[in-house]
């Protein structure tokens, strides 16, 4: 995730910096989501306002959300 993370954000000429920031500051990982702009990051719960604040920093608006284990179904309509 980190790897793709500082590739992605070198081949769309965007600023890496805030996936390394995001590592510094507790992030497990961090990357930029699809072509961009939007950037995910996994942490552990202890982390999560450390990492908000450094998401702060940007414009837009941060989504918390939990990890969902559940295995995936499908339905027919």
């Amino acid at each position: 995730m980190i790897i793709n993370g500082l590739a992605t954000s070198s081949i769309l000429n965007s600023e890496p910096k805030i996936i390394t920031d995001l590592i510094e500051k507790g992030a497990l990982g961090a990357s930029v989501s699809g072509n961009g702009p939007s950037i995910a990051a996994v942490t552990k719960k202890e982390n999560e306002t450390t990492i908000k604040k450094v998401f702060s920093t940007l414009e837009g608006h941060v989504i918390v959300s939990k990890i969902n284990n559940k295995k995936a179904e499908v339905h027919e309509v």
